[in-house]
């Protein structure tokens, strides 16, 4: 099976075919995106992704913009689906 190309444009991606694109292609993948769900839940805030992938806040908020990563608000909070880390992580070799 062909590995998805994540590294391209996101801003005219709907919400689902990003949610789609960040399905996991391989096992390393499984394995990563798991790990994510048990430390981080089945969603986060921008700090404890940031802690958790070390990275700056500012970096996730890039990405945030550049719609890699989905949130939703939360009251008066910015929740990131987990779920969606796997359109940040460059896993090639």
């Amino acid at each position: 099976m062909a590995k998805v190309n994540r590294n391209r444009d996101f801003d005219f991606l709907s919400r689902e075919e990003i949610m789609e694109l960040a399905k996991p292609q391989d096992d390393l993948e499984k394995e990563i995106l798991k790990d994510a769900l048990i430390n981080l839940g089945n969603n986060t805030t921008i700090k404890k992704l940031a802690n958790y992938l070390d990275l700056s806040e500012r970096t996730i908020r890039r990405y945030i913009e550049g719609r890699k990563l989905i949130t939703f608000k939360t009251g008066t909070s910015k929740r990131i689906y987990t779920r969606t880390i796997l359109n940040i992580l460059d896993l090639e070799e």
